[in-house]
């Protein structure tokens, strides 16, 4: 995900790499127009997102995009063998709550992305929830756009080919 979204958002934004083995540290990037979360460490899930959390909060940004996944709704169709991928999914959510109720005027979205393996050949029960990396960029670019304005977290599926 993050090698295909770089590529297609760096012609239109301003993009600063952060990684967590570098300490995820947002203070020192001044005014970021959005946040947009990729990955957790799935080993250690709470301390990682103790550290987006901590970082969203040192950042002057409102706006933050969370890569969640199908396999939080139970009606997906979809079930992931593995509960500690979706309690992760379930617990980024919530941060991005709480991180919401910290202040006035902040917005998150949770991309609820389906499959996404370029090249590969989903599992028969994810083919109906496949992303192609077009619409991975058009899910994001979308988040990243200035819809919606609320200041709750909205929640989309994102799974497709995009709009």
């Amino acid at each position: 995900m993050g090698r295909t979204l770089v590529a297609a958002l760096s012609r239109k934004h301003d993009i600063i790499l952060l990684d967590k083995d570098e300490g995820c540290d947002l203070s020192d990037c001044g005014s970021v127009d959005a946040a947009i979360h990729l990955a957790v460490d799935f080993a250690d899930a709470q301390a990682s997102l103790a550290m987006l959390a901590t970082a969203l909060k040192s950042a002057d940004t409102t706006r933050f995009v969370y890569a969640s996944s199908v396999t939080v709704d139970p009606h997906s169709g979809v079930d992931e063998a593995d509960k500690t991928y979706v309690q992760a999914k379930k617990d980024g959510e919530a941060m991005c709550c709480d991180w919401l109720a910290g202040k006035e005027g902040r917005r998150a979205i949770a991309l609820r992305f389906g499959h996404f393996h370029p090249g590969s050949v989903p599992p028969h029960e994810h083919e109906a929830v496949r992303l192609t990396e077009k619409g991975l960029v058009y899910w994001v670019e979308r988040a990243l756009s200035d819809e919606p304005q609320v200041s709750r977290l909205t929640v989309w599926t994102a799974t497709g080919s995009g709009g």
